[in-house]
């Protein structure tokens, strides 16, 4: 194997013990996990808020001000009203693994037209992804107190198979 091709193969392993571990903190840290994402992301805001509102002061746009007022408001309420945040977050989550499963779909028939015989097992995989996010579509509320969870079972599934198709092409090669 090539030295390239090496390098590239230990990245993907790497991504995808990762990918596992993440997935296993998740599963195990729903609560925590959830108050940390939704504390970044309404802290970012508030942030973005103020780079935005130093540029209005900079340059006297006052779509920068504007902007940044909004960036403000919407950071204090992710950070006032995280119950409200999670619902979104269901939605975004749910739309995030509906993609990732999908393209998961799709390179389980490239294996299988690469004649990899657990071809399907890859497919499967990909379907508990699918099903997990259109749960997130449909139903955001039902999952913003798991969602973290749900995060974790995607982390883990996607890593658990990477690993697996990693020994399998690292065979083949």
């Amino acid at each position: 194997m090539s030295e390239k091709k090496l390098s590239y193969s230990m990245i993907f392993l790497v991504i995808a013990v990762m990918s596992t571990v993440l997935g296993l903190v998740c599963i195990f840290n729903p609560d925590s996990i959830t108050r940390i994402i939704v504390t970044i992301v309404g802290i970012s805001l508030i942030v973005y808020g103020l780079v935005e509102i130093y540029q209005f002061l900079s340059i006297k746009m006052n779509t920068f001000l504007v902007l940044g007022i909004i960036l403000i408001g919407l950071g204090l309420f992710c950070l006032v009203n995280p119950s409200a945040v999670l619902g979104l977050i269901g939605l975004v989550l749910g739309l995030f693994l509906v993609c990732l499963g999908a393209v998961e779909v799709k390179k389980s028939f490239d294996l299988k037209r690469f004649g990899v015989k657990l071809w399907w097992l890859w497919l499967i995989f990909a379907g508990i992804v699918c099903l997990i996010g259109l749960s997130g579509l449909f139903n955001p509320a039902s999952i913003s107190g798991l969602f973290a969870s749900l995060i974790g079972f995607g982390f883990l599934i996607n890593g658990i198979s990477s690993i697996w198709l990693f020994f399998v092409l690292k065979k083949r090669s």
